[in-house]
Order: structure tokens, then C-alpha cells, then sequence
């Protein structure tokens, strides 16, 4: 064992630790916890900690083990951790013995040489695929989706035989609250048949009582509810292991199951990892911190990273009790003698300017309170600057929006540019108010950057298209047929929509119920239009318009357009449903008018997410069919589950995200709006268990305290008067709850921060004002952290709302279209050619023919003319064979370099034989993907190194990550790993993955490994991916450099750019 002291390890690591990071890194191996502050440089910490510790030969790196929550935030610390460990090996400071593994004496799914970071389900998944055939498990059951977990439980409800009707819930409320229970008890490590005992143990002294008050009245009957939800829960989890499924909330659950009931795996596992990194322990679990108390108590060197000031997720089950109780949990043990962990602070913030520090300690100053032992923040960078605080209340929410606008779209053109739109974020409590800002950012030209499923949902694109989508499912989708008839490309007005609904009724029946005399007639009067073959389909009304006279001449003509187009997309349901999207892009023009749009980039980003989410859905039964495709974007909407999109920061446009989402993150300057009374945080909160049946009882958990168990009085009938107190004191956690949210929003800021509320909201009949929050930063600028730009003052008690939305107002309908000049343009450009003579015209037809036989003649026409067309190209010596709309950037380049062998491959597409080479090269460029700590899910069309032909063995393949970790791109982290594009490049959509990119100062390095030789590179490919860099981040590709990394010699070939990429 060595010793490193500080300036050597300063020297190393190319940076100065602070004091207080120096006492996290060279603390004794046993229990610690490390109290860290928003931007003081946990990981940091971490990483230096792993440095010191296998410099010191106390522990080798493949034996530690680090935890967190994320996959992003895996990687993030997997590759700070990695960096510090090679500059010290660089620096001569640690024994390559201690870092890089034997694969002699290493097992082999584990003996990577590195240490071992996994976010904590991840973890317990590893424990259940070790050992959980002990359970009966078996280690390929099936990870569940939101989707199908959602469908499986709904299933469950409607499939029960408990006596459900007398709740009065429907199946998809209870579907809700099963969910909701199953992960609760599942994070508090309680069992449904626990819950159930704790419950009828209410019930029986609820009913004890002579006479109950009004609360008491509704615990009985949430009692009652939980105990039949909790037996649902019973019935939901026999499902998911008869079908040998799992979801996120079974994996803690099982691992805590297995290693309580088998002591031995808790040994096996302490032998291998020596040392234990727990980070954002606050937002743990209980049945989290039991799993890993019953793994590494008895003194085993683990170490707790987190702040309870930024522990904002308890509504999803974290208990911050975890990091307040860490000296009871993970006490230090010595010579058999407990003792309380060393408790090590970090508050020197390095994040921040000194203003922004001091409006967020003010905000934490009663968290602290309630909290003992955390420090107030203290700038640790001085460079930063001073920072900037703002902060004002208006009149309205839209004065409030509208100068947010202006003073973002000020900010962003400040100082000649300098300032970013990728530096500049909104941070709102919910999403509600982000995608107004974000329409009203746009409107003035800013690019913007919505996060998030809902963001992308919202795209106009996406909403267009998941409209056909649900008319092409249901008939009877009206509600998206009158947004496809009223929206931009058809603009129907009212009185023709009006008529057409006039006449669905008709067509249905009549629409409307008759009194009936006799008790038959009015029996079938009540379930008229029951059946979905009676109900009102607008779908039908459209393809029978009845008397034309009913509709101005211009509707007819669009109608009848818009039922041939709905009949030909509906022969085509069965197809994929990607398949089905391209079609419905390029049939309805859709694919033209995102080409030609304001937010064209925007609007294919969206498509493309749309599409991957699309091609990555799987049903419940395996299945991809397009109902449960759409009812697994509704249930997203109706159970309130986030989509599994991911959104790749656009670093020029602004950054629109729930403070939520944020956390983790830093901006240059940030702004948080609506911060008033009802409206920040404006989330649902906790739920109070008296009377929300799918939250468990404080009483029945571990983490309970004094205060939440002090109701109903032991022995007493539940009084109102004592409900009223206790509700107070949930609130009072509930007030803490939100101190913790304005916390992790305040200090996201580096350099500025400004803060926003108002009086009215914009349909309030109740004005809101300020919240607590906007009043103390309002003192903290007033005492000299910043500046009160407006300040409202109260309204009058019987002042109305000033807002244009609050009364009624007028509207034009249809809406105007925006951009109108340039639609009327492309028109004409439309027209002309269509006048063209070279044009196909079609024959006129009898207008006596109904609308199907017309569409069976044009069918005729078009498969006699490709017939026709076919017969001629039999003909021909020479076939000309066009591109694809969509194809790959190798395709691209093979089409660039050998057009006649491309041409042939697309008239004669043959399967390709397998390539070992290809696929060795493929298996290198997964591997450094893992070891970046990142992994995407890759079409084969797009596998990395499936161009490499040249690693002709498996000894050849391990050579090349040997040769890899001595280069210089193996102490660097990358920001972005196998990076999907999609360009539009002479009118075709080109796919293409990054392999990686690199970034230093403001330049970026777009990299192309390349494992086979120098004979595999093209220009081409470097100067595909420099554009496709430049479009998906909004930066110029002047600021982008591209070069091949050789692997096996290090070389890095750099062609010279080439000027331009017209395919057209």
C-alpha cells in the first residue's frame, strides 16, 4: 500500500481539489456520507476517491461498485471515474496490476478491469438474473413496457372476480390506482397481504366505535377500497409471473426477496466489490436501502453521496429518511464496536455566481432547519462572476409571457451573438406552461428545444399525423377527423361541418331519441347508438355526403378528395406501422410541407422520434398492430406515463424542460416562470392516505415519524377537528416538498437567473399572486442580490380578470395560415406544373358515377399505365434505377462510388453472405460503446463496424481494444456515442449514426473508428456527418472538425474538407 498526496494527485487529474474534496477522496475505507451541495462537484469527488483508493493500492478498480439512477448519469460518472484512472496511470501513479484485470483470475462477465457503475435497477436485476432461480425466476424473463404493464393490469381488473361495482371506479381508474399501489408497496418492501392486515385491523376499530364523524366515514370506505386494491395487486403480480414478466417495481422487490432469504449472496457479492458509491442517495427507496443494507452493513466501506435540499422525487417513492437515518443504517464498525459514520460536507459551489447562491440559501434556509448539518452554499468560483438575479410579478400570465419573450429574444442577441440560444433554459414546475412559451418563442423567430414526450406530441407534424392514424383505425374517430377537416390543408368551416354532422346523424338513425309511449320503444331509445355500428361516424358521412346542396361547392370538392385519399390509406392498415407513416407522409404531402416549414429541422426531428418510437412498440402479445399503438399513446396521455423518448440537446436552440427533467443539469442563464399561488408548483403532490385509497398508510411504514403517525389518536373515533390539524402537518411536508423543487430550479443557473409570477392566470376568476418563493427572492434582490423589474400591485377584492382568455372573445375560423406567402408560392409552383403537357391527364369521367366506382376506374387507369410502364422498361437496354426517398449514408456512398453496383443491388436486392470480419468489427464498436457507458438500440442496416473487414480473428479483435485504451481518444470522454441523423439531402432522407464526437472549447471532433485499413475511408462520409452535426446541434460546421481513427495503428487521417454536399 502507497500513499499519494494531494498535489500529486492535483498533478494527475490536471485540476485543483478543494479541500473539502481531498478529506471525500482520501476517506477511510468504512462508512461515510458526503453531503452534497447543488454544484460542488460530487462526482468530482467520486472519481477522485476511486483514483486514490487504487493509486493507494487499497482496492483494485474492477472492485468497486458506484449506483445512481440514471443511464445518462451512469455513464457520466463511468466515464469520470475511467478518465481519472488513466491520467493517473499516465502520470505513473498507479500499477497497471490494480487496473487492468487478469482474465485468468477474473470471472468473465466481470472482470472488465473497470469499475462497475449501474443505476440501481440495474443493479437488482443483475441479483435476479444471478439468483433468481431460487424464486423460480428465470433469467430471461421478460421486461415489461409502460404500454404493455398498463394493458396487462387493465386486463386484470376487467378479469376479476372481486365485488369492484359498489366503488363506483371504473376499470381504467382502477387500472390507475393498482399501478399507482403496486409501486408504492414495491418501494416501502410492504406486502399486499401486510397492507391488507393493516387495513382490516382499521376497519374492525372504524367499526368498533358507537358513531363516526364525517372523516371517519370516509376511512372506512378508503380502508374498504385499499384492501380491494390490494388484492388486485395480488392478482396483478400472479399475472405478471405466470406470463414470466417484470416491471421497474418487481426488481428492487425480488433482489430485496432474494438476499433476505439467502444469506450467502450477500457474502458472494461483499467478496467481490470492496468498496460501494451510492450517489443522489437521497432519492432511494426504502426497499432500496434495505436491499443495500442487507448487502453491505457490518462495517463495509460504503459511501452515501446527496443533498435532502434535492430530494424532489418522494411522490415516485423516495424516502429522504434514507440519508437522514445513514448512521443508523450503515454504522462504522470497529473491533466489533458501532460507531456514527464521518459525515463529510460539500458546499463550496462552483456552479453558480454569489447572487444566485444567496437566493437559493435563502430558499433552503427551513430545509436546513429541518435538516441539521447541512452547510449553506458558498461560491467556489470566482471567475463566474458575481451572477445576476431578476426577478418581477405581473398583472397577467400573458404580460408575464409575452416580456419573458422579448427578454430572451434581448438576451440572445446581446454581445454580438456570444450568448447562445443553447445557453438560455426555461425551467417550469409542469409542463403546461412550457408549450405556450414555446409557441410564442418560435413566433419570433427563436429556435427552441421542447423536451419530452409531450413535447413531442405536441409537434404540429405529430399531431397531424396520429390524427389519420386514428381515422384510418376508427371510423368513429370524429375528433380527429374535425381537426384533420378544420386544419390547414382543408379548412372546412363551421357550416359545412355543421351539415356533414348533420348528416352522420341521419345516416346513424337519425341522431336524435324519440319519446316513446310504451316501455319497448323507450328501452330501445336509452341504448340507441350503444353499438359502435350505430354510433355517429363522420368517416361514414364522408363517403356518403347525401344532398350536395347541403355544402358550399368548395367543401364537396374537398370532401370527396379527402374520402378517396381515407379509402386508399385504409387498404394499407395491416402494412408496419412505420410503413404506414412513410405512406401517409408522401400521399397526403405531409412529408412536403415539413420540407418547407418554419421549423422544417424541428419538424423531421419530431417525425423521426415518432417514427423510432413506432418501430420500437411491441404490444402485450408481442404484436405491432396499430390500435395498440394508438391506445398505448392514449394510455400515455390518460395514466399520465412519460413515452420513452429520447431528446438530444439541440445546443442552438432554447432548452424548454420540467424542473424535473432539469435536475442533474446547469444552464448559463435560466428562467422559471409562473411562480405564483396555485401555480407553482402546480404538480399533484403526495396524496393523503385518510382518504386516497391508493396511498399507503403512514402508520404501516418504516420510515414513519412521530408527527405523520400522530393521527387518528390511538383508541379514539377519528375526529374532523384533529383530521384538519393532521392535514396541516401533511402539509407542512408537502411545503418542504416544494422548498426542494424552487431549490434544484434556482441553482441550475451559472450566470443569471431570472424568476416570474403574476396575479392572473389566464382564465382565473381568483387572482392568484405571488408565491412564497417569488416574495423571498423579491427581498433577496431588495437586501442587494439582484433586481425587482415589476412588482404589481395587489388587485382590488372585486377586480376581474384582465386577461383576453377570461371572458369571451371572438375568433377566426378557419384560423389564418401562417406563413401564407410562401404556401400561395409553392401553390403556383404547383400549378404550373400541373399544367404541364408532359403530364399524365386524366380521362374525364361520368359524373353519374358514385364515388367507389370512380376510385375502381382510377385504379384501373394506374395499374394499366404500370403495367404499361413495366412492359416498357422490358424493352429497354439501358434501365435507369432511381434512389430511394430513404436510405442509409453507406448506401449514399456506395451509390457515390460504384453507382453501377448500386444500381444493380437495388433493381436484384440478394441477401448478403455473413461476414465474420463484419461482424468482429461490429462487436469492437459495441464494445466501445460500453465502455463510454452508453447503449442504443441500432437497426442492422446502421450496425457500427458492419463496413470492417479486415479483423480476420477473435485474437485480432482483442488486440485492437488493447491497442484502443493506450490511444489518446481512451482518456477522453465523448458527448455523444453512436449518434442517429437523419438529413434531407437532394430530396431523399439520409440515416446515418456518429460513431463519436468529441468536444473541446468550442470545437467539435466528429470521429469515424475504423478497424479495418486506410482503403475503407470516404470523404464523403466525414463531410455527411459534419452536416448532419451541424443541423442536429445548431452549430456552424466551420466549428466542426472530422477524422477516421485508425485503431489498430492510432493514426487519425483528417481529408480536407470537401466544399459542398448537393446530391441533388
Amino acid at each position: 500500500m502507497t500513499e499519494l498526496t494531494k498535489s500529486e494527485l492535483d498533478g494527475a487529474l490536471g485540476f485543483e481539489l478543494s479541500a473539502e474534496q481531498w478529506a471525500v477522496a482520501c476517506a477511510p475505507l468504512e462508512p461515510a456520507l458526503v453531503m452534497a451541495g447543488a454544484g460542488t462537484g460530487k462526482t468530482t469527488s467520486m472519481a477522485a476517491r476511486v483514483a486514490w483508493l487504487v493509486a493507494t493500492g487499497r482496492v483494485r478498480a474492477d472492485a468497486v461498485l458506484g449506483l445512481t439512477f440514471t443511464n445518462k448519469a451512469a455513464a457520466g460518472l463511468l466515464g469520470s471515474m475511467r478518465s481519472s484512472l488513466s491520467r493517473l496511470e499516465a502520470a505513473g501513479l498507479i500499477d497497471p496490476g490494480l487496473l487492468h484485470a487478469d482474465s485468468d483470475s477474473v470471472d468473465e462477465d466481470e472482470g472488465t478491469g473497470d469499475p462497475q457503475v449501474l443505476t440501481y435497477h440495474a443493479f437488482a436485476k443483475r441479483i435476479i438474473d444471478e439468483h433468481g432461480v431460487r424464486l423460480g425466476r428465470e433469467p430471461s424473463s421478460t421486461l415489461i413496457t409502460d404500454g404493455a404493464r398498463q394493458q396487462l393490469a387493465y386486463r386484470v381488473v376487467c378479469r376479476t372476480s372481486l365485488p369492484l361495482a359498489a366503488f363506483g371506479k371504473s376499470p381504467v381508474d382502477l387500472t390507475g390506482e393498482v399501478l399507482a399501489l403496486d409501486d408504492q408497496l414495491a418501494d416501502l418492501a410492504i406486502t399486499p397481504q401486510e397492507l391488507i392486515g393493516h387495513d382490516q385491523t382499521a376497519i374492525a376499530q372504524l367499526l368498533g366505535h358507537d358513531s363516526l364523524q364525517e372523516i371517519g366515514k370516509k376511512m372506512l370506505a378508503t380502508s374498504r377500497l385499499r384492501v380491494a386494491l390490494a388484492e388486485l395487486v395480488i392478482e396483478w403480480r400472479a399475472e405478471k409471473r405466470a406470463r414470466d414478466v417484470q416491471d421497474f417495481a418487481d426488481q428492487t422487490r425480488l433482489a430485496l426477496e432474494l438476499v433476505t432469504r439467502f444469506a450467502d449472496i450477500a457474502e458472494k457479492l461483499r467478496a467481490r466489490i470492496h468498496v460501494v458509491l451510492l450517489d443522489e442517495y437521497q432519492d432511494t427507496s426504502l426497499a432500496q436501502r434495505m436491499l443495500l443494507e442487507k448487502l453491505f452493513d457490518n462495517g463495509h466501506p460504503v459511501t452515501a453521496v446527496g443533498d435532502p435540499c434535492q430530494a424532489i422525487y418522494g411522490f415516485r417513492g423516495a424516502s429522504v429518511d434514507n440519508i437522514d437515518s445513514f448512521k443508523k443504517h450503515f454504522p462504522v464498525v470497529r473491533n466489533g464496536v458501532k460507531s456514527e459514520p464521518v459525515r463529510y460536507p460539500l458546499a463550496f459551489n462552483r456552479r453558480s455566481g454569489p447572487a444566485i447562491l444567496a437566493v437559493a440559501n435563502d430558499i433552503s434556509a427551513q430545509l436546513r432547519q429541518r435538516h441539521p448539518g447541512i452547510e449553506p452554499l458558498l461560491a467556489g468560483s470566482p471567475e463566474r462572476g458575481p451572477g445576476k438575479v431578476q426577478c418581477a410579478l405581473f398583472e397577467t400570465a400573458g404580460e408575464e409571457k409575452a416580456w419573458l419573450v422579448q427578454e430572451i429574444v434581448r438576451l440572445g442577441g446581446a454581445r454580438g451573438g456570444e450568448i447562445k440560444w443553447g445557453e438560455i433554459a426555461i425551467l417550469a414546475a409542469t409542463g403546461r406552461d412550457l408549450a405556450t412559451l414555446d409557441t410564442a418563442l418560435r413566433a419570433q423567430g427563436v429556435p427552441t428545444q421542447l423536451h419530452g414526450a409531450a413535447g413531442l406530441l405536441r409537434q404540429p407534424a405529430v399531431v397531424e399525423l396520429r390524427a389519420i392514424l386514428e381515422v384510418l383505425h376508427n371510423p368513429i374517430a370524429n375528433p380527429a377527423l374535425v381537426r384533420i377537416l378544420s386544419g390547414p390543408r382543408w379548412r372546412i368551416g363551421v357550416r359545412d361541418l355543421a351539415a356533414l354532422g348533420r348528416r352522420a346523424g341521419v345516416l346513424a338513425g337519425g341522431g336524435h331519441r324519440q319519446v316513446s309511449a310504451d316501455v319497448t320503444g323507450a328501452l330501445d331509445d336509452a341504448v340507441a347508438g350503444s353499438d359502435p355500428v350505430e354510433a355517429i361516424s363522420l368517416s361514414d358521412a364522408l363517403a356518403d355526403l347525401g344532398d350536395l346542396t347541403s355544402y358550399s361547392p368548395l367543401a364537396v370538392t374537398r370532401f370527396t378528395a379527402l374520402a378517396t385519399e381515407i379509402a386508399q390509406l385504409r387498404r394499407h392498415v395491416g402494412e408496419p406501422i412505420t410503413d404506414l407513416i412513410n405512406r401517409i407522409l408522401h400521399s397526403t404531402g405531409l412529408s412536403i410541407e415539413i420540407a418547407i416549414a418554419p421549423s422544417a429541422e424541428q419538424q423531421q426531428y419530431a417525425v423521426t422520434s415518432f417514427l423510432d418510437l413506432a418501430a420500437e412498440f411491441t404490444d402485450l402479445d408481442g404484436g405491432q398492430t396499430l390500435g395498440a399503438f394508438l391506445s398505448r399513446l392514449a394510455d400515455a396521455e390518460r395514466f399520465d406515463v412519460e413515452l420513452p423518448v429520447d431528446i438530444v440537446r439541440h445546443e442552438n436552440a432554447v432548452q424548454l424542460l420540467t424542473i424535473h427533467k432539469a435536475k442533474g443539469m446547469e444552464y448559463p442563464h435560466v428562467f422559471v416562470p409562473s411562480v405564483a399561488k396555485g401555480a407553482f408548483p402546480g404538480g399533484g403532490g403526495r396524496g393523503a392516505w385518510p382518504t386516497s385509497a391508493s396511498v399507503v398508510p403512514w402508520g404501516a411504514r418504516a420510515d414513519v415519524s412521530e408527527d405523520l403517525g400522530s393521527f387518528p389518536n390511538r383508541g379514539e373515533s377519528p375526529r374532523d377537528k384533529d383530521h384538519k390539524a393532521y392535514q396541516e402537518i401533511l402539509r407542512d411536508y408537502q411545503v418542504a416538498d416544494d422548498q426542494r423543487l424552487a431549490y434544484v430550479a434556482l441553482t441550475r443557473a451559472e450566470y443569471s437567473l431570472t424568476v416570474t409570477g403574476h396575479w392572473w392566470g389566464d382564465t382565473q376568476t381568483k387572482f392568484r399572486g405571488p408565491d412564497p418563493y417569488l416574495t423571498i427572492i423579491r427581498d433577496a434582490c431588495i437586501a442587494g442580490a439582484g433586481e425587482v423589474i415589476c412588482w404589481h400591485p395587489q388587485p382590488g377584492d372585486d377586480a376581474k380578470n384582465p386577461s383576453p382568455d377570461a371572458g369571451t372573445g371572438e375568433y377566426a375560423w378557419p384560423a389564418p395560415i401562417a406563413a401564407a406567402a410562401k404556401v400561395h408560392l409553392v401553390g403556383d409552383q404547383v400549378r404550373a406544373a400541373m399544367a404541364s403537357p408532359e403530364l399524365f391527364a386524366a380521362p374525364d369521367l361520368d359524373p353519374r358515377l358514385s364515388v367507389g366506382e370512380t376510385e375502381i376506374i382510377t385504379r384501373w387507369d394506374l395499374e394499366a399505365e404500370s403495367l404499361l410502364a413495366e412492359a416498357r422498361r422490358r424493352r429497354m437496354r439501358v434501365h435507369t434505377v432511381r434512389l430511394p426517398s430513404s436510405l442509409s449514408a453507406s448506401a449514399l456512398i456506395d451509390a457515390l462510388q460504384a453507382p453501377a453496383a448500386t444500381a444493380e443491388r437495388l433493381a436484384r436486392p440478394m441477401p448478403r453472405q455473413p461476414a465474420p470480419a463484419a461482424r468482429r468489427g461490429t462487436s469492437f464498436h459495441l464494445w466501445l460503446e460500453s465502455r463510454f457507458g452508453q447503449q442504443t438500440l441500432l437497426d442492422p442496416d446502421d450496425l457500427p463496424g458492419s463496413g470492417d473487414h479486415d479483423i480476420t480473428s477473435d485474437a485480432q479483435l482483442e488486440e485492437l481494444k488493447r491497442v484502443f485504451e493506450k490511444s489518446a481518444y481512451a482518456k477522453l470522454q465523448p458527448i455523444a456515442i453512436e449518434e442517429p441523423f437523419a438529413l434531407i439531402l437532394g430530396g431523399r432522407v439520409v440515416r446515418g449514426r456518429i460513431d463519436a464526437v468529441f468536444k473541446t472549447g468550442d470545437r467539435y471532433d466528429v470521429i469515424d473508428w475504423k478497424t479495418g485499413s486506410a482503403a475503407s475511408i470516404n470523404p464523403y462520409q466525414l463531410a455527411l456527418y459534419r452536416m448532419a452535426w451541424s443541423k442536429a446541434r445548431g452549430v456552424p460546421v466551420a466549428d466542426i472538425d472530422a477524422g477516421f481513427v485508425m485503431v489498430a495503428t492510432g493514426e487519425i487521417i483528417r481529408p480536407e474538407p470537401l466544399a459542398s454536399l448537393d446530391f441533388s
